[in-house]
């Protein structure tokens, strides 16, 4: 059964938390996609008055799951990727710069983990034609956007990080049984304060609802079960690159996971050879 958050709720969950503001591009951006005729020139215009913004742009878009190395522009971006996308691709460079940096949290390894999901997300969604690249990057991204906001808030997050390492999925509930609210919970109310696709609001508030892949009901779209999958996946891969590391939750969740993208051993033994080779695309 899909969790829903009522307004009240949300409103008394967002007075005791600090979200991040919604950043101003991402609404001039939504506002140009309102128009009947869309101005993609405008679009580039706005982003390449930031620098470092522009840089990311260039950056993303020339990555191994966009152009490959074919766009040299800012209007090219724009072109290339359209405006539904290049939104998406301008979430997620704003997601890293608007996140808090709390001192009780690693922060840097934070991003270099969900950095290596979101770019293998992306990779995969790519190969395997199962969701758009920017998407799924962009849902890499926001999936734990709740953590360094929790972490701000609490001076003990990070405790509760460790006690929940060993059930990595069953995290929500041992936060919301501490802290009153999980980081699904937060990053759904992030996305939801940002004006996000609806179905990255919902994939993100059920994003270790695994169970949600085996069931009938329909009440979460496939493309969010599809996004919840492709991370998750990602995500294990990024952890077990390196032979040292293991992933204490996959026994649990790999099948169901595996089986609802319709992947097979090869596929997955490919996945892995990107990983281990993989250098974040937003470093």
């Amino acid at each position: 059964m899909l969790r829903q958050i009522s307004e009240n709720e949300a409103q008394n969950l967002l007075k005791s938390l600090t979200i991040p503001a919604r950043p101003q591009i991402l609404a001039d951006l939504a506002a140009e996609q309102a128009r009947p005729a869309a101005d993609l020139r405008k679009v580039a215009e706005l982003i390449s008055q930031d620098v470092s913004l522009a840089a990311a742009v260039l950056k993303i878009a020339n990555s191994s799951a966009f152009a490959r190395g074919q766009v040299s522009t800012i209007p090219e971006a724009a072109t290339y990727l359209g405006l539904t996308n290049l939104g998406n691709v301008v979430a997620s460079v704003s997601l890293r710069k608007a996140l808090p940096k709390p001192h009780n949290f690693d922060i840097g390894q934070f991003w270099t983990h969900t950095l290596g999901i979101a770019a293998l997300a992306a990779l995969a969604a790519s190969q395997f034609r199962l969701c758009s690249a920017d998407q799924a990057h962009l849902f890499g991204l926001l999936r734990d956007s709740g953590m360094p906001v929790l972490a701000q808030r609490f001076s003990h997050y990070g405790k509760t990080l460790q006690q929940g390492a060993e059930q990595p999925d069953n995290l929500p509930a041992l936060e919301e049984a501490i802290h009153r609210v999980g980081h699904d919970v937060v990053g759904y109310l992030l996305a939801r304060s940002w004006n996000l696709p609806v179905t990255l609001q919902q994939a993100i508030l059920h994003h270790h609802a695994f169970s949600l892949l085996q069931t009938e009901d329909a009440s979460l779209e496939p493309q969010a079960l599809t996004l919840i999958a492709l991370a998750r996946l990602a995500e294990h891969l990024v952890i077990t690159r390196s032979k040292l590391s293991r992933d204490p939750g996959w026994s649990a969740v790999g099948g169901i996971v595996v089986g609802y993208l319709g992947l097979h051993s090869d596929d997955i033994e490919h996945l892995a050879e990107e990983a281990s080779q993989l250098e974040s695309v937003m470093e």
